[in-house]
């Protein structure tokens, strides 16, 4: 696969020369733009399907992906959580049992952890959380998290 880009060469008193243009070879760029679409329909259907509640969030501790289960858990979309960063829900300072924070899930290891978090309504919400880093090229990303309710076995 081939794109190409050209544009028209004229003389001083604009009378057409030719055309200048460059041609580039993109099948590469093609291929890894298809195969991270794959990717990332994959991950969306996985995530979707599974019936326990899932999210992931970047370093910063923004929610950039739930799934529906995670959602119907704690009242939330997704567009709200990346639009609020819902702090006191489900972000930075948020304690964990033992007084571990959002930072002990940002380790380098999976971190499990008994917490109470706050539905939409206000009402509390006890779950188990797994805390797994994502991690690429050596460099810490954010974090997969899982949630499991007495409710969910």
């Amino acid at each position: 696969m081939a794109e190409g880009q050209a544009k028209p060469l004229r003389a001083i008193d604009g009378k057409l020369l030719g055309y200048v243009g460059v041609v580039q070879d993109v099948t590469q760029r093609r291929k890894a733009e298809e195969l991270l679409r794959e990717q990332s329909t994959y991950l969306t259907t996985l995530l979707d399907a599974i019936s326990d509640r899932d999210r992931g969030e970047n370093a910063e501790g923004t929610i950039e992906i739930s799934n529906p289960a995670f959602q119907e858990l704690f009242g939330y979309s997704t567009r709200e959580m990346q639009a609020s960063r819902l702090t006191n829900s489900f972000a930075r300072r948020t304690s964990y049992a033992g007084g571990r924070t959002h930072e002990a899930g940002l380790e380098r290891t999976v971190v499990h952890q008994a917490l109470i978090r706050r539905h939409k309504c206000g009402l509390p919400v006890e779950v188990e959380a797994y805390g797994v880093p994502f991690v690429v090229d050596g460099v810490l990303r954010g974090q997969f998290v899982l949630y499991q309710t007495s409710a969910s076995g």
